[in-house]
């Protein structure tokens, strides 16, 4: 379909892109669910396509990382330098390698796919009309046949639009601190993604295993601890992070218990997200933030690469020597310019 058609889509057409639940609504914010999309079928999405789309994409919102050793922790994820190489370079190296790769805000480049984005999710918000979406910010994830991405948590709700390959995803149970404690997932919600519990193989007997092949949609509610494997092929995914009134609800709970813990020493502050008292909760950390009272650091750490793509490698990439910091934008500064599609 072309970009002329995405945008000339009738409710009918829509509706067949997606088969979209009617009681989404409650299971987005509680349990994590699967459905079918037809997104694969379009030509965008393919290596052609997306090397087009890397070529002309801004350094600042492109993200590469690889698993060198593949050993399943975070010590293994590394920042890799893609400058200087061609899209249709990185994408063999991805073929070849461990590698990841996180096309941000793929909206303000790609106007085809903000098309055919703001018609499925007109499609969505139709059906689930109290699904209130304040702003959104969409990726594409172009990762190798062997890459993983390891055991943590999201500060905000996710639907993973699954184009190409195959993935398997593991997700946790919300609210159980023997996973990650609720401390730990304050500092997740304010940016610290480095505090996460470390994974072990144990808390595979609590989750959900999805097997991903092309044409799936995994929704999954906000905070839930997950991993993701691929199984095969280059996969092509689009990530879909959003901010919806339930999930800033929460997500303000969190932020304004951190500040309890922090500044009034509270050990253990209530999560309870409905009532008078945690509305007065939410008020009052508005407040302190308008009035300049909560301490902010920097948005984002300095991006460092010390790894640069190099596709005739084994691996796809090679070592840098003393590294290298990249004119990222950082995920934070991304997603405080976010704004949603549906005016």
């Amino acid at each position: 379909m072309s970009r002329q058609a995405v945008g000339r889509a009738s409710a009918h057409e829509a509706c067949d892109l997606v088969d979209w639940p009617r009681d989404a609504t409650r299971r987005l914010y509680s349990d994590p669910f699967v459905c079918s999309h037809r997104l694969h079928e379009f030509e965008m999405f393919s290596d052609a396509s997306l090397a087009t789309l890397i070529d002309r994409f801004p350094h600042e919102r492109l993200e590469v990382a690889t698993m060198v050793s593949g050993r399943a922790g975070w010590s293994d994820w590394h920042i890799v330098d893609y400058r200087g190489v061609s899209g249709t370079d990185l994408i063999a190296a991805i073929r070849r390698g461990s590698l990841w790769a996180r096309l941000m805000r793929v909206d303000l480049v790609s106007q085809e796919i903000a098309d055919l984005m703001r018609t499925v999710y007109a499609h969505i918000l139709h059906l689930t009309p109290d699904l209130e979406i304040i702003w959104s910010q969409p990726s594409i994830l172009i990762s190798s046949a062997r890459a993983q991405v390891y055991y943590h948590a999201d500060a905000f709700p996710t639907m993973l639009w699954h184009i190409r390959g195959r993935k398997r995803v593991w997700t946790y149970p919300l609210n159980d601190e023997t996973l990650v404690s609720q401390q730990a997932l304050e500092e997740i919600i304010a940016g610290s993604f480095y505090q996460m519990a470390p994974y072990r193989e144990e808390f595979d007997r609590r989750a959900g295993v999805f097997e991903l092949p092309e044409g799936h949609l995994l929704c999954w509610p906000p905070h839930a601890p997950h991993r993701v494997e691929n199984l095969s092929d280059l996969n092509v995914s689009l990530t879909f992070w959003y901010e919806s009134t339930i999930s800033l609800r929460r997500r303000e709970i969190y932020m304004a218990n951190r500040a309890l813990r922090k500044y009034l020493r509270i050990r253990r502050p209530s999560t309870r997200e409905e009532g008078a008292f945690p509305d007065l909760k939410r008020r009052a950390y508005r407040l302190a933030r308008r009035l300049g009272m909560l301490k902010t650091g920097k948005l984002d750490p300095p991006t460092v690469a010390h790894y640069r793509i190099d596709p005739s490698s084994e691996n796809g990439v090679a070592p840098l020597p003393g590294g290298v910091q990249l004119p990222f934008l950082g995920n934070r500064a991304i997603r405080a310019e976010s704004a949603p599609y549906f005016n």
